[in-house]
């Protein structure tokens, strides 16, 4: 029982870790790309901060699973006692969450939007291939003053915003953000279209969402012997955690609507197709489990007959 304990604090501090992580991570991004307009644009508030909270649940999941499961190992946790309580929590708080941010609706009075202080002062040059813009007056001016050189074309003077006399011209972005990896930025993507998965499930009816989640938690904590495969826990963590990758990635490739109607031809009136991603984690999970009790069979009586 104080194992129990100890497992249920840690999966709890890794959940609300990774998820505020996540979207304080969301938060800024879009906060820097705000920044990066001139002249900057508000963000929104409360409402935004529920649809970051919503979308930041997968990522919750998938992190404080991985590192529970490896947790219950260095615990020496049983190993079918930590799958079954592990699959109780990561249900309970994800569903927890979900129900209550789709419940959740923003004030019908909106919190003021945060003042986002727009970049540089008057003179500022922003240059974005052959054009280049001078702003005279304050950048946070939509209708200040400023200089536009074209290739092969005289210099325009805008004295104003654009109009008819002043033609108007898009102004390129700050540049001061670097773009995210190729890696990272996949990542990323199939981390929203798992997000948006759960919203749909949830928009269709409670049961619908239950099951989808549910079959999703035992197969990712019947990942559990990766963490046995060998004798260094780093290295069984890194494993961990590109197998979730691949998890994360089926997923999305499962609930993708091409895949569905494949599927769904072949399966005609059999499986209704709010039951095809379930059925195939549960197909999955049960070929793991059954593995994973041969392996242990496998090692017990290696361990008798020596």
């Amino acid at each position: 029982m104080k194992n129990l304990a100890r497992m249920t604090l840690f999966f709890s501090f890794c959940f609300i870790l990774t998820l505020t992580l996540a979207a304080a991570l969301a938060y800024l991004k879009l906060w820097i790309g705000a920044a990066r307009l001139i002249p900057a644009q508000p963000l929104e508030g409360a409402g935004l901060l529920i649809a970051l909270g919503r979308r930041s649940l997968p990522i919750a999941l998938y992190g404080s699973l991985l590192l529970s499961l490896s947790y219950t190992l260095r615990r020496e946790i049983p190993k079918y006692m930590a799958m079954s309580f592990l699959f109780i929590l990561a249900y309970l708080s994800t569903a927890g969450l979900s129900l209550g941010f789709h419940r959740l609706k923003p004030p019908e009075k909106p919190s003021p939007s945060p003042v986002i202080e727009t970049l540089g002062k008057p003179g500022l040059i922003l240059a974005q291939g052959d054009a280049v813009t001078v702003f005279l007056g304050e950048p946070a001016d939509p209708q200040g003053a400023r200089v536009i050189s074209l290739p092969d074309r005289p210099l325009i003077y805008q004295e104003s915003s654009p109009g008819p006399a002043n033609p108007p011209h898009r102004l390129p972005q700050a540049p001061f953000k670097n773009e995210d990896p190729a890696i990272m930025f996949s990542l990323l993507i199939d981390f929203s279209l798992a997000a948006e998965q759960f919203e749909l499930r949830m928009g269709q009816n409670l049961l619908s969402f239950s099951l989808y989640l549910g079959s999703l938690c035992i197969l990712l904590v019947s990942l559990r012997f990766i963490f046995e495969i060998s004798a260094w826990p780093l290295a069984n963590l890194f494993i961990g955690a590109l197998l979730f990758r691949g998890i994360l990635a089926l997923e999305v490739f499962l609930d993708s609507e091409e895949i569905q109607a494949w599927i769904g031809y072949f399966a005609g009136k059999l499986l209704p197709p709010q039951l095809i991603s379930p059925s195939i984690f549960c197909v999955l999970a049960i070929v793991l489990l059954l593995y994973t009790a041969l392996i242990s069979r496998i090692r017990n009586r290696r361990h008798l007959d020596a």
